[in-house]
């Protein structure tokens, strides 16, 4: 079902897949005003085919469509976001491949949803580069597939409690979040903001495996001087350097200030890091910074280099 620049509404819809015997999406949203809104519905079995991308039950591309109070089972892909800010309320997802994909340059609101039984249970932020201002709630994890960006101009604000993991690519190297706007994570002392790995299970079970998170899995790169981390967690971050095709790249740290010495850290944690930190550009010893002070907590397992161009070993 194709719904192009039309207002559109499902009530009490059930819509089921064909079992992988040709690729569609159960709906294909383009350019979906606020006004289209599909609620209380029942999407099933959109599976793979002998295609190379698989299908979705609902599949948003521009417009900001609303889907609430609806189920999605069995799936390849429950919802995929692209270029688009809908409102996702109240949904459950279960026993889909991927529950939520967003990627491209989306915004969408997420509330009261739910993810269970799923290979990934969470939201999943594949090729997102975002140009606009976004928010991620304490709704679902956020899993960064690989990488994204905020772009310049763009301000992504994370709310206290909310988690984002990192899966990183399966050819080696690790998952990354480029920042050349700003990220603002303020979280409270009581519902900090959590970066860490999809293995890690801070959160809930995210890939409904047993595999022990190690070091090594992300980067957060900061290029902008707007952003802050206020009650943050970032565990399992950095990279040691590493080949791969006969490619060597170098070492990054969980975190990577690259702008200037106006980000902001306190009250954060930071743990099971192979490097914590690199801010080569802050103006400053990390002591004179307040860095390694009291506000802040950084465990023996990685490094902090701050005041000077001093690469990791």
């Amino acid at each position: 079902m194709h719904v192009h620049g039309a207002q559109f509404s499902a009530n009490n819809l059930v819509l089921k897949g064909n079992g992988g015997q040709a690729y569609t999406h159960g709906i294909h949203l383009k350019d979906a005003p606020p006004e289209t809104i599909i609620e209380n519905s029942q999407f099933s079995e959109f599976v793979y085919s002998d295609n190379i991308d698989a299908p979705a039950a609902i599949y948003i591309e521009g417009g900001s469509p609303v889907v609430r109070d609806s189920s999605f089972q069995n799936n390849a892909y429950g919802i995929i976001i692209e270029n688009s800010s809908p409102t996702l309320k109240g949904n459950i997802l279960e026993t889909n491949d991927i529950p939520i994909q967003m990627g491209g340059n989306s915004a969408p609101s997420f509330s009261a949803n739910t993810a269970n039984g799923n290979a990934v249970n969470g939201i999943v932020v594949r090729n997102w580069a975002v140009l606009e201002n976004a928010l991620w709630s304490v709704d679902l994890p956020y899993v960064i597939w690989e990488g994204a960006s905020v772009g310049r101009g763009a301000v992504l604000t994370v709310e206290p409690g909310a988690v984002i993991k990192f899966k990183p690519p399966n050819s080696g190297g690790y998952s990354g979040l480029g920042v050349s706007g700003s990220l603002i994570a303020r979280g409270t002392l009581d519902a900090p903001i959590v970066f860490t790995s999809i293995a890690d299970e801070y959160g809930g079970d995210t890939d409904n495996s047993s595999v022990v998170p190690v070091p090594g899995v992300f980067s957060i790169s900061i290029e902008s001087d707007s952003s802050i981390f206020d009650n943050v967690v970032v565990r399992y971050g950095g990279k040691q350097g590493y080949n791969v095709w006969g490619i060597r790249y170098e070492p990054v740290a969980a975190v990577q200030i690259i702008g200037g010495s106006g980000f902001i850290l306190i009250n954060s944690v930071f743990e099971n890091n192979i490097h914590h930190i690199y801010w080569p550009n802050s103006g400053g010893a990390c002591e004179a910074l307040g860095v390694e002070g009291d506000s802040n907590s950084f465990d023996g397992s990685g490094e902090i280099t701050c005041g000077g161009n001093i690469p990791f070993p």
